[in-house]
C-alpha cells in the first residue's frame, strides 16, 4: 500500500497529499476513487479477520482488530537438541538457544579447517610453544621488545638502516645499508677502472668488440665468441687462421692436410714406424769387460736399439753400464742367484721412454725377466762365472770377445791336449756362449810333431797318412808342427761354429788346443 504516485496530476507535495490554498491559489491533491477503494478495502479485510463489523464512527477498529490478530497466535520455544539439529523452521529460539546451537556447529580451528580460536596469552607468545591460540597486535609487540636483541656477525637480531654519511664513512659495523645507499656511494667514489687502478668497467659492444681499438671496455664471452665465430677462417697454407687438432689415425694416415699434428700425437707415430728400421741389438762402439778380480761386468756403448714385446724400439745414447752378478733385478741376476761355471747373457734394459737404462744378467738367452718398469732389452754380450762367482776376464768389442790373460785366466783356456791319431770331436761349450758363431783357436806341440783342427762335421776324421799336410785332400785347414831348427810355428785360426764343438788331431803328447776368444751372434 503506498500513496498514488503514478496517477498523473495526483498533487502530491513530498509524496504526501495537500489541502487547497486559496489564498495562494494552490490547488488541494486529488484522491483518485481507485486508490480511495483500495485503501478502504485493505483497512476492511483486517477488520473482518479479526471478526469485527466495520464502523464508520470508529476510528480505533483497525488496532483493535491487529491486537486481536496477534493475541491468537501461540508461539513455541525450540528445544536444545532442536537448536543444535538446525532442521524446525516453526518453533523459535530463546538466546540460550541460539549460543548452544552456535556452539555446537563451530568446533576449534586447525592449519586445515576453520573454526573458534583463543588469544594467546603473553607467557603463551613468548615461549612460542602453543599451537592452538592467536597473538594479538599488542602481544607480539611485547614479545618482540623483549626478545630481539640487536644483529651481529655471529647471531641474528634487529638492526638499524644506515644513514648515507654512514654508508661514505665505511667505519660502523652496526648498521645496514640499504641497496639505494650502497647505489650512491658506488655512484660517488668508484672511479673508472685503468692499467694501473681498480674500478668500474663497462661491457664492449660487438662492434667494440670486432673492431678490437676500445681500451676502456671488457669482452664477454658470448661477444668474443661471435667476434672468433665471423673473423677468424680456416689455416691455409698462405694465411693463418684456425686449425683442428689432428686425430691419431689422421696422423698416421698422413693424407688430411686440413688439421694440426700435436707433439703427443707425432711421437705416438714415429714410435709406430719405428719398427720398420730397427734391429734389437743394433750398436755402435760397443765394449764390455771384466777383470777377472772381482763380481762386476762393465759395459759402454755410444748408441744401441732396444725393443719392447710389440716391436717397438727405442734408440738409447752414451750407455755406461755396471752389472753385479751377486745382485738381484736391475744391474743384476734377473732372477735367483749366481752359479758357479755358469754362462750368463748380458743385457742393457730401458723403460718405455730410454730415461732409464741398466743391466742384467739371465741364464735365458732370448727372453730374461725383465724387472718392474723396464720394458725394452737386448742382449750385448755374455759372461762365464768363476768357482768365486767372478766373471771370467775379458773384453769385447763389437761382437769380438777375447780371454784376456791375468786374474781368474792365467793361460788360455784348454780345449785339448795330447795325441789323437784320430780326429776327435771336442765340445766348446765350457769356452764360448750359446751364440757364439767363430771361436779363435791356437794349438802348438813340442819335441817333434804336429798338431790340427777344423770345424766339426766339414772334415774327415782320418784323413789318411798325411793328414797334417795342407796339402792332403781333405786335410785340416788349420795345422803345425815343432822344428827344432826354426821358430816353432802353431796352429791358430778363428773356425765358424755349426755346433759348439771342434775337431782336434795331434801326434805329440805334449800337444794343446786352446780357446782365445769367441764372435758372438748379436
Amino acid at each position: 500500500m503506498d500513496f498514488p504516485k503514478s496517477v498523473p496530476s495526483v498533487g502530491l507535495v513530498d509524496g504526501k497529499f495537500i489541502d487547497e490554498d486559496a489564498l495562494s491559489g494552490t490547488p488541494g491533491s486529488l484522491i483518485p476513487s481507485a486508490w480511495g477503494n483500495a485503501v478502504t478495502l485493505e483497512i476492511l479485510n483486517v477488520l473482518q479477520a479479526a471478526g469485527l463489523v466495520p464502523d464508520e464512527d470508529d476510528n480505533a477498529q483497525l488496532l483493535a482488530a491487529i491486537s486481536s490478530l496477534v493475541e491468537g497466535v501461540a508461539l513455541e520455544f525450540a528445544s536444545q537438541a532442536e537448536a543444535v539439529g538446525g532442521v524446525n523452521e516453526v518453533k523459535v529460539m530463546s538466546p540460550l538457544r541460539v549460543a548452544q546451537a552456535i556452539t555446537a556447529a563451530l568446533t576449534a580451528a586447525t592449519e586445515s579447517a576453520y573454526g573458534l580460536v583463543r588469544i594467546a596469552t603473553q607467557a603463551q607468545t613468548n615461549t612460542g610453544a602453543t599451537d592452538d591460540v592467536v597473538i594479538t597486535p599488542k602481544k607480539l609487540a611485547a614479545f618482540v621488545s623483549n626478545s630481539l636483541t640487536a644483529a651481529t656477525e655471529s647471531s641474528a637480531g634487529l638492526i638499524r638502516v644506515a644513514t648515507q654519511a654512514e654508508t661514505n664513512g665505511g667505519v660502523n659495523d652496526g648498521v645496514a645499508v640499504t641497496p639505494k645507499k650502497l647505489a650512491a656511494f658506488v655512484s660517488n667514489s668508484l672511479t673508472s677502472a685503468t692499467e694501473s687502478a681498480y674500478g668500474l668497467v663497462r661491457i664492449a659492444t660487438q662492434a667494440q668488440t670486432n673492431a678490437g681499438t676500445s681500451d676502456a671496455t671488457v669482452v664477454t664471452p658470448k661477444k668474443l665468441a661471435l667476434f672468433v665465430s665471423n673473423s677468424l677462417t680456416a689455416a691455409t697454407e698462405s694465411s693463418a687462421g684456425l686449425i683442428r687438432v689432428a686425430t691419431q689415425t689422421e696422423t698416421n694416415d698422413g693424407v688430411s692436410d686440413g688439421v694440426g699434428v700435436t707433439p703427443k700425437k707425432l711421437a705416438a707415430y714415429v714410435t709406430s714406424k719405428s719398427n720398420l728400421i730397427g734391429i734389437q741389438g743394433s750398436f755402435k762402439n760397443l765394449t764390455l769387460s771384466s777383470g777377472g778380480s772381482d763380481r762386476y761386468v762393465s759395459a759402454a756403448i755410444d748408441e744401441l736399439l732396444v725393443e719392447d714385446t710389440s716391436g717397438v724400439f727405442l734408440k738409447l745414447s752414451n750407455i755406461s753400464l755396471t752389472i753385479d752378478t751377486t745382485a738381484s733385478g736391475a744391474n743384476g741376476l734377473d732372477s735367483g742367484s749366481a752359479t758357479a761355471s755358469t754362462w750368463y747373457s748380458v743385457w742393457a734394459i730401458s723403460n718405455a721412454t730410454g730415461s732409464v737404462v741398466a743391466g742384467l744378467l739371465s741364464i735365458n738367452v732370448n727372453l730374461p725377466a725383465l724387472p718392474a718398469g723396464y720394458t725394452h732389452k737386448a742382449r750385448i754380450g755374455w759372461i762365464r762365472t768363476d768357482a768365486s762367482l767372478y766373471p771370467l776376464r775379458f773384453s769385447q768389442f763389437g761382437k769380438r770377445a777375447h780371454y784376456d790373460l791375468g786374474g781368474n785366466v792365467p793361460s788360455f783356456p784348454t780345449v785339448a791336449t795330447g795325441a789323437a791319431s784320430t780326429a776327435i770331436t771336442v765340445s766348446l761349450a765350457s769356452l764360448v756362449p750359446p751364440t757364439a758363431k767363430y771361436a779363435h783357436l791356437v794349438g802348438g806341440t813340442a819335441n817333434g810333431g804336429y798338431i790340427g783342427f777344423a770345424p766339426a762335421g766339414g772334415f774327415v776324421s782320418t784323413p789318411g797318412a798325411g793328414y797334417l799336410s795342407p796339402s792332403q785332400p781333405n786335410g785340416f785347414p788349420f795345422a803345425g808342427g815343432y822344428n827344432a831348427s826354426s821358430p816353432v810355428p802353431t796352429a791358430v785360426g778363428t773356425i765358424n761354429l755349426r755346433s759348439l764343438s771342434v775337431m782336434y788331431c795331434a801326434t805329440g803328447a805334449t800337444s794343446i788346443l786352446q780357446c782365445m776368444g769367441w764372435e758372438d751372434n748379436l
